[in-house]
C-alpha cells in the first residue's frame, strides 16, 4: 500500500489482482477467446488461444450479487462477465466467469474502454472504424461469419 492524501486525509491506496488470463474460474479459462460455437479458437501453433489484453473492467452491483464486466482488446476480441465474491474485510474474488455472445449483432470489433454509468450499467465502446484494414476485415469474417 502506498500512502496518498486526499482532500487533506492520508489513504493508503494499492491494488489486488482478480483474475489473470488463463485462470481457471468456476470451470472456465478465464479470457479464452471462443467462436460462436463456444469452442476456443485455436492459435496458430494449436494451443488454446487466450487474450492477454484486458482493456477495461467495470465493477458492477446487482441485487446482492457483483459482477466485473471485462474487455479483451484482442483478436479475435472478446468481453466476459464475471461473478465475484466479497469477504468480510472486502476482498474480491471472482467465483465464476463466462464469455458475452455477440454473434446475434455480428460479432464484437475492438472492445477498448468502458466505465460505469450512474445507474450502475455497464457502458463500452469499440474503436477503430470496421473498415480499418483488410486484414482485420478478413479477420472479423473469419471469427465472426
Amino acid at each position: 500500500m502506498s500512502p496518498v492524501t486526499i482532500d487533506g486525509e492520508d489513504c493508503s491506496v494499492g491494488y489486488t489482482t482478480l483474475a489473470r488470463s488463463s485462470d481457471l474460474i468456476g470451470g472456465t479459462v478465464f479470457a479464452a477467446l471462443t467462436d460462436r460455437a463456444g469452442k476456443v479458437v485455436k492459435s496458430e501453433d494449436g494451443s488454446d488461444h487466450v487474450s492477454v489484453d484486458a482493456d477495461s473492467i467495470s465493477l458492477l452491483h446487482i441485487g446482492d450479487k457483483i459482477f466485473s464486466v471485462t474487455h479483451l482488446e484482442s483478436r479475435p476480441r472478446a468481453m466476459y462477465v464475471s461473478e465475484l465474491a466479497q469477504d468480510a474485510d472486502g476482498n474480491l474474488t471472482p467465483v465464476s466467469t463466462r464469455p458475452v455472445d455477440f454473434s446475434d449483432y455480428g460479432g464484437l470489433w475492438v472492445p477498448c474502454a468502458g466505465s460505469v454509468t450512474p445507474r450502475e450499467t455497464h457502458l463500452g465502446s469499440e474503436e477503430y472504424p470496421a473498415e480499418g484494414s483488410a486484414k482485420l476485415r478478413a479477420l472479423t469474417a473469419i471469427t465472426w461469419p
